[in-house]
């Protein structure tokens, strides 16, 4: 069940990534398709699953943790203006509330993804030199 839910995960990822580097991408080589970034990308995912020590890549990671919470804030932000469109008049900020269809599947996938990080909490916790210390760490972040 492991392999099969960790599998899952690596591969709604891929499609995950894929999706969001094909529009940047596809104005410098508008030829490339999905599966091909997904090639593109396995080499540099391959490199980075060796990495055995968290302290290696500690300052990745807290950019990314300043990235979520960049995006977390736009996204309230965004809802926020989109509430108060009505109140304020000639405020017009046009995001789409309900996407197509064909996208619900990838919405599926990143949200069983989601789920995937409890899964790490607590190999992270096992593999700590100082187990007593998570609390601190995890609230921290």
């Amino acid at each position: 069940a492991v392999v099969s839910t960790q599998s899952t995960g690596v591969v709604i990822y891929f499609v995950f990534v894929s999706e969001n580097l094909t529009p940047y991408f596809s104005k410098l080589s508008p030829s490339v398709a999905r599966w091909c970034w997904m090639l593109l990308i396995t080499p540099l995912y391959v490199c980075l699953s060796w990495i055995r020590s968290m302290k290696y890549i500690g300052v990745i990671s807290f950019f990314a943790e300043l990235s979520i919470l960049g995006g977390i804030g736009l996204c309230a932000l965004i809802g926020v203006l989109q509430m108060s469109r009505d109140i304020v008049p000639g405020l017009a900020f046009n995001v789409n509330i309900a996407p197509p269809w064909k996208t619900l599947p990838l919405m599926f996938g990143m949200a069983a993804f989601a789920f995937e990080g409890a899964g790490v909490v607590i190999p992270t916790e096992c593999s700590m030199k100082k187990p007593h210390l998570f609390n601190k760490v995890l609230v921290s972040v």
